[in-house]
């Protein structure tokens, strides 16, 4: 839970609805009309309820459940009595992939100041991988004999590490993309975000020492891509 105030609203939401009744009084089928139930109700300012927020919610619950397991008053947790109804990935709405001719368009464009991100968008179109996972890719990650990619669990947003295999043009991508580079980066497209904030004007140069934003923005610099950027600027970027 994200903070003891997120939890009491939580807290009276199942209060509100359960009332006096016992835990072991509830069933699965409980639970299930009540995940329904929540998603149907709109929040206060009138929107449609998140499916993550109904979620935590449930979270809360199985929580208790789970403590009322662990101390002898109960005998079963409800929630594992058929499919799981928390379940995280569902949270995410899937966009739309981009078609053949809007791929190319896009890649298309990828010359002069901006060939330099091309790479990276073959990288996430061929991978699926989010933008967050790219910039954390190592080149200890790339096996390009076998043309594997393996995505670690802490770099990633589900925490479970996965292997990736590499497409043709992917492949062909990096191959040419460490002939390049003049010395070994540990990282795969270090070159191509330094040059990114380079080119939005964000720094004048990124050297191998710290760099930052700070004199500008006055924000507390996090350590990205092997360089110290201003959070704020990054984020909004993003």
């Amino acid at each position: 839970m994200r903070s003891a105030r997120y939890c009491e609203l939580y807290l009276r939401t199942l209060k509100e609805h359960f009332g006096q009744r016992k835990l072991r009084s509830i069933s699965y089928g409980d639970l299930e009309a009540f995940k329904l139930k929540r998603l149907e109700t709109p929040t206060a300012r009138n929107q449609e309820r998140s499916l993550a927020n109904v979620h935590r919610t449930l979270a809360l619950l199985r929580h208790l459940f789970n403590l009322a397991v662990r101390e002898g008053w109960l005998l079963r947790n409800p929630f594992v009595a058929d499919k799981s109804l928390i379940n995280v990935a569902d949270e995410t709405k899937r966009e739309r992939v981009l078609s053949g001719a809007e791929e190319m368009r896009l890649l298309a464009a990828c010359v002069g100041p901006r060939a330099h991100l091309k790479p990276i968008l073959i990288c996430a179109l061929d991978t699926g991988m989010r933008q967050g996972e790219i910039f954390k890719l190592q080149w200890a990650d790339v096996d390009l004999v076998t043309r594997r990619l393996t995505m670690q669990a802490m770099n990633s947003k589900t925490l479970r590490a996965r292997q990736i295999a590499l497409t043709e043009r992917l492949t062909r991508e990096l191959e040419a993309l460490r002939q390049w580079l003049s010395e070994p980066k540990t990282l795969l497209f270090e070159e191509e975000f330094a040059q990114s904030l380079v080119e939005q004007g964000l720094v004048s140069s990124l050297p191998d020492t710290d760099a930052s934003l700070l004199p500008a923005t006055n924000r507390q610099p996090v350590p990205v891509l092997g360089q110290s950027v201003s959070q704020a600027i990054l984020e909004e970027r993003r």
